[in-house]
């Protein structure tokens, strides 16, 4: 499952929703992977904050440009991803739209 919290405009919680749906899960003892394609880098901010006394959550930062087919690569290693979109709906907004079935 690919889930892409993503939103056209800044300040909505979106790091906040997808930080805690990672812990979440990672709680539940499933592997999962925290992709950041927001450029301020909130998620991995969020992620090397994060105590190595909880349970995993593998993070990375992927660019736009290289996000679509880079998802699909992680997809067949990690079951579940999590996308932290940026504040506009650009290229990984439509990116994760895409890896989820979505059009452009």
């Amino acid at each position: 499952m690919i889930i892409a919290v993503v939103s056209q405009k800044g300040g909505t919680g979106k790091t906040s929703i997808t930080t805690n749906l990672a812990a979440c899960y990672a709680a539940a003892g499933h592997e999962l992977m925290l992709v950041d394609a927001d450029p301020q880098h909130s998620a991995l901010d969020w992620h090397a904050d994060r105590p190595a006394t909880l349970p995993p959550v593998h993070a990375l930062h992927l660019p736009e440009q290289n996000l679509f087919q880079e998802v699909q690569h992680l997809h067949q290693k990690y079951p579940l991803i999590f996308i932290d979109g940026g504040g506009r709906i650009t290229a990984p907004a439509r990116a994760g739209g895409s890896a989820l079935g979505g059009g452009r």
